[in-house]
């Protein structure tokens, strides 16, 4: 793995989500577990008032330019409802 991504907008209900889906801080040491040497950056956008944030997790071991140029490149996107 050259490269991991991990995005998500706020819970709907987020006591509900198990481990370690509780809190970004938790998934974001979860992810760190297996990403960290790709050196991992994290951030939250959008009104923390409202509680509409976009949480994103982001990891490259190459610069983007480079991994585009790489063959070949497999992607995995998961579309999760109701949460």
């Amino acid at each position: 793995v050259r490269r991991c991504k991990y995005t998500r907008g706020s819970f709907m209900f987020p006591e509900e989500q198990p481990f370690p889906h509780s809190s970004f801080s938790e998934e974001v040491n979860f992810l760190g577990k297996y990403f960290g040497d790709l050196g991992g950056k994290a951030s939250v956008i959008g009104d923390a008032l409202k509680m509409k944030n976009w949480h994103i997790y982001s990891a490259a071991a190459v610069d983007n330019d480079e991994v585009s140029n790489l063959e070949p490149v497999y992607t995995l996107e998961m579309c999760m409802t109701q949460l």
